[in-house]
């Protein structure tokens, strides 16, 4: 739809990426929407990623999944738990 131009690609080519310990937002501009963002890890450290829609938004429920430089999912997670609908990966990648 053009009136909501996708503003980060689903794929590995997107322009979208996020430093270690920052934050970073995305639109999802309707209901087949994706936003990937690219970040760099170090083989043997642990890394947390957090994802949560913005209250009031059009982001409920957010799936987060973690890819390798291919696009090939590592790792999802679909809901903390307790009730929260935000989405959580604690990750070491060994290479």
């Amino acid at each position: 739809n053009d009136d909501f131009p996708d503003d980060y690609a689903a794929s590995t080519a997107t322009a979208g990426s996020v430093a270690i310990g920052s934050s970073v937002s995305g639109a999802i501009e309707n209901e087949a929407d994706s936003d990937w963002f690219r970040v760099t890890l170090a083989a043997g450290t642990e890394y947390q990623f957090d994802l949560a829609g913005t209250a009031g938004g059009g982001l409920a429920d957010p799936l987060l999944r973690l890819r390798d430089a291919n696009g090939i999912e590592l790792i999802f997670n679909d809901n903390l738990g307790a009730g929260s609908s935000a989405s959580q990966i604690i990750y070491t990648p060994a290479a």
